[in-house]
């Protein structure tokens, strides 16, 4: 079994650099994972309730996670009551069977935590960030030091944003390339007589930002639709105004509007939707799928 060690005061991460506190500069959104068979156990945190996984030399925490994405392993350990000063324990993470890694970790005592049911002091919580390859890779964790103790476990996983791919229509009626920021990005127009339709494989999401085409004559606010049809009807309803940053590459009559966006679900299976404009002769589309569906349909 291959093995590596590392010592870490706040935050550790598995198979990259040792962090410091300010690990999570940027913002990260996470979700705790709870379907997790383990021994239960509650800490309050400034009368705040959480469960956390009990374990230790002999009670091993096993936890399966889809990869790519982060794993945060909040950890704690029991002490003494009463104690004071601080105190080091160690960590054992294998990954897939294989692969070991051992955190050293130095801790001290809560003045805001307690361990419900137990008279015993709980530490202060330090981070353990664990690297999630694609796939699904099993992690099993055990309390090597000190012996006899007691470690408590939380894990949450990254809300990752996804990325998206524009890719083109089937059918529309024409190419448009617009000016954003001095970016030439190309739409597609739908119209009354001719709308945008495009093929899509799912589960998957369906984004569709769209601009209304505005006239010098357009002054203001205004306000027009998006019709989606896939065997029944959906109508999206819109304001916008003339867009500052946008402009038509071509120099036409047309100025774009601010882009709206809608946010489609698909759901599995191949689905056709058309989009035709609402209370407008004509509106611009623009389409994306996550990058990770790329040639479930349409062409990026």
């Amino acid at each position: 079994m291959e093995s590596k060690r590392e010592k870490c005061s706040k935050t550790c991460i598995l198979g990259g650099d040792l962090l410091n506190g300010i690990v999570e500069a940027k913002k990260v959104s996470w979700k705790p994972l709870s379907k997790i068979k383990c021994n239960k156990a509650e800490i309050v945190v400034k009368d705040k309730k959480a469960n956390y996984c009990q374990f230790d030399s002999n009670a091993t925490i096993s936890i399966s996670v889809k990869g790519p994405t982060r794993l945060k392993i909040r950890t704690r350990i029991e002490l003494p009551e009463g104690f004071k000063g601080k105190e080091k324990y160690k960590i054992e993470v294998v990954k897939d069977g294989k692969q070991s890694k051992e955190f050293v970790i130095s801790t001290e005592p809560s003045k805001v935590s307690s361990i419900t049911g137990k008279k015993n002091t709980i530490s202060k919580p330090k981070n353990v960030y664990l690297d999630v390859p694609s796939g699904t890779h099993k992690f099993s964790l055990r309390l090597t030091e000190p012996k006899n103790g007691i470690g408590y476990v939380r894990f949450y996983r990254t809300l990752r944003k996804l990325k998206y791919a524009s890719f083109s229509p089937q059918t529309y009626s024409s190419v448009e390339k617009i000016l954003v920021k001095e970016k030439e990005r190309t739409y597609y127009k739908a119209t009354k007589e001719k709308g945008v339709t495009v093929e899509v494989v799912g589960p998957t999401k369906l984004k569709v930002m769209t601009r209304l085409e505005f006239t010098p004559q357009m002054q203001g606010e205004q306000t027009y639709g998006l019709q989606v049809i896939e065997g029944e009807k959906k109508e999206f309803t819109f304001k916008t105004k003339k867009s500052d940053v946008s402009s038509s590459a071509s120099k036409g009559q047309y100025t774009p509007g601010v882009g709206k966006t809608v946010l489609l679900s698909v759901p599995k299976g191949t689905h056709k939707y058309e989009f035709k404009p609402i209370g407008a002769n004509s509106i611009l589309l623009r389409l994306f799928i996550p990058e990770k569906d790329v040639g479930k349909g349409g062409k990026k």
